[in-house]
């Protein structure tokens, strides 16, 4: 049976039921911006639900998290899909777990939707129940370059792929190179760093003697940090790129003076920097809530949950006691269309976040490290404009 509490009558004198919304997170320091965005925006979104005086039913929130690794995160999902009162997840939040996860939560009819992850593999293995929400990662590549052509830094780029950070950073790498040289007509000078070498700073300096004016870095964090000193050691001062995912770590700590300046292009937005009356309540919500703004990859993770709840909503019997179908609410996601405080969520063929051309420009945000800290600096679209202007 689904489970009730002991609140307070829904006006009939029948408790109100409760369902239950898991989030699947991932513990270690190096996921824990993603880890506290998810849980909080999930809470977040509850709590709205549950001081709704005219709720037909109540909302809890069920996090569980993986290790990092495959096994743990199907253990994760195989839990939260036993728990029959478990109606929607929100994650996983990374991607090992996304990939293990999805197999799970699609054999069990789960919807659950990642705001975190961007790789696309999971589609095959869960057609039905996997979605995404996040941009995916090799687009992010990609707009880097309009990010330089946009504010008029065209110059000779070199692109540092450091292999240790993975598939992701070496396929963004890739793309910018294509980008640079056959999109933008710029010369581009790459150079690749094998995994498990030193061979970074050398190829660092192999760069500046290249005479590039341009630099972006693609690998891991303490490389990128590696990166950034020997460049400020050189007195580079040209525009600097690092990989997406690298918004909201601790590289503007790490790196100190080295880091002032970096650039990272992003669709996760600083909700705090947005002067809509959405944003504005969200960001106010946030701090009442947990005592703090929201910070790095919140609105997005706050945007899924919303939007999941909504077409779970829909999928609500009227009359009470029968459980909603689970497959109801991945049918219903497959069509739907959510406007967020930053861009507007729908669904490709394969799940995956789909945009236009004028969406990506409106919902892929330039930050850079500022005063030991990252700064967004606007919108593609805002960078554009004034540019023009």
């Amino acid at each position: 049976m689904l489970a009730s509490r002991d609140d307070e009558p829904d006006g009939s004198g029948t408790k109100r039921l409760v369902y239950t919304l898991g989030v699947h997170s991932t513990s270690g320091a190096g996921t824990a911006p993603f880890d506290q965005a998810c849980e909080r925006a999930a809470r977040l979104a509850v709590a709205e639900h549950n001081a709704d005086p005219g709720r037909a039913y109540d909302l809890a929130v069920r996090v569980a998290r993986d290790r990092g690794d495959a096994g743990s995160a199907r253990e994760v999902a195989r839990s939260l899909t036993a728990d029959r009162d478990v109606v929607a997840v929100l994650g996983p939040v990374t991607e090992i777990a996304m990939r293990t996860a999805a197999n799970v939560y699609g054999e069990a009819g789960l919807t659950h939707v990642s705001s975190t992850t961007g790789q696309q593999d999971f589609f095959l293995t869960s057609p039905k129940s996997s979605f995404q929400s996040g941009a995916p990662h090799s687009a992010l590549g990609t707009w880097i370059a309009l990010h330089a052509l946009v504010t008029k830094r065209l110059g000779r780029i070199g692109v540092l792929i450091d292999r240790s950070g993975g598939t992701t950073v070496q396929d963004q790498g890739t793309l910018l190179i294509r980008q640079w040289r056959d999109t933008l007509g710029a010369e581009a000078v790459p150079r690749v760093v094998a995994e498990e070498t030193d061979d970074a700073p050398a190829a660092v300096r192999s760069l500046l003697a290249a005479g590039v004016e341009a630099f972006a870095y693609f690998g891991p964090p303490d490389a990128t940090v590696r990166a950034a000193r020997e460049l400020a050691t050189a007195g580079f001062d040209g525009p600097r790129w690092m990989q997406h995912q690298l918004y909201g770590s601790a590289f503007p700590q790490r790196a100190g003076a080295a880091g002032e300046g970096w650039y990272v292009v992003t669709a996760a937005v600083d909700a705090e920097a947005l002067r809509t009356e959405r944003a504005k309540a969200f960001t106010k919500a946030r701090r009442d809530l947990h005592g703090s703004a929201p910070g790095p990859y919140a609105a997005e993770a706050y945007d899924t949950v919303r939007m999941l709840l909504s077409e779970f909503a829909r999928t609500v019997p009227a009359r009470g006691g029968r459980r909603p179908a689970r497959a109801a609410l991945g049918a219903r996601m497959a069509k739907a269309t959510y406007t967020g405080l930053s861009r507007t969520y729908a669904f490709g063929d394969f799940h995956e976040y789909k945009s236009d051309n004028q969406g990506w420009l409106a919902s892929t945000f330039v930050h850079q490290v500022h005063d030991g800290r990252f700064v967004q600096r606007g919108s593609l679209g805002d960078l554009r404009r004034a540019t023009e202007t």
